[in-house]
């Protein structure tokens, strides 16, 4: 079985910062950050990490809840000063063309006893997920052969009936109730071929999860939905049965 593991922060949050001294302002340049496509009217809004809402200046092809990684700079200069009808935002500039991202929608009561003839085990879980317009954005690696090409099928699940669990770890939030949503990954093989040199592949994949949310939204705290991924770490000898791990708290920002 081949192993899937989370990135590590540097895939969501790398920036690149430039100052710009004089009547350019101060220019700041962030890479990879997760965003969801919103239209207003006839704008289209990118809405990112606390809800923050930018106005690019490029022509994008984009539809209304869709999923994208962008590249944007921005001054701070006119960062969130910028205010009319249309609310309090940022105008920025796209620097790349958006990687749009596939999107999963949640499924209630999955099954989390059998092993899926191509699932694959997640081999740690590394904390780093963004919650933006009820879509939680992950990112994962796995180890592929160079001679082949996959396509992953994504799942995430949680049983709508389940009991609020406590956690006791957080530093600020003491005894918090949070539930479990469940990730599953199947890796089809495509190609035919040899297998030969390994390399890491990177997915990133965003999941609708509005039902979820609106069925445990009144356990949140102070406006925060707390969450735990199961996700099968390992599978037994046999492959009959999966060893689930758990990732840390996530925070969900419900405002």
């Amino acid at each position: 079985m081949k192993k899937i593991s989370f990135l590590a922060s540097a895939c969501l949050g790398l920036f690149l910062l430039t100052s710009c001294l004089g009547e350019g302002g101060h220019m700041v340049e962030y890479g990879a950050q997760a965003a969801v496509a919103e239209f207003e009217d006839e704008d289209l809004f990118l809405y990112i990490s606390n809800n923050d809402k930018l106005l690019p200046s490029n022509t994008l092809n984009l539809g209304s809840g869709e999923c994208v990684l962008i590249d944007y700079k921005i001054d701070l200069d006119e960062a969130y000063v910028t205010e009319d009808a249309r609310g309090t935002y940022s105008p920025v500039t796209l620097t790349s063309t958006p990687t749009t991202l596939k999107l999963w929608t949640a499924i209630e009561n999955p099954d989390t006893a059998d092993v899926r003839p191509l699932e694959r085990a997640v081999g740690s879980f590394q904390q780093r997920a963004e919650f933006l317009k009820n879509r939680l954005f992950l990112f994962t690696s796995y180890t592929i052969q160079d001679s082949l090409q996959f396509a992953n099928s994504y799942e995430i699940g949680y049983f709508k009936k389940q009991d609020a669990k406590i956690d006791t770890s957080l530093y600020k939030e003491k005894n918090v109730p949070y539930f479990e949503l469940f990730l599953r990954v199947d890796t089809i093989d495509n190609t035919a071929g040899t297998r030969t040199t390994e390399r890491t592949q990177y997915d990133r994949n965003a999941f609708a999860i509005t039902d979820f949310v609106k069925n445990f939204s009144s356990y949140a705290v102070d406006d925060t939905l707390y969450v735990r991924i199961k996700y099968a770490k390992s599978f037994n000898s046999d492959t009959t049965r999966i060893n689930w791990g758990e990732s840390q708290t996530i925070k969900l920002g419900l405002r």
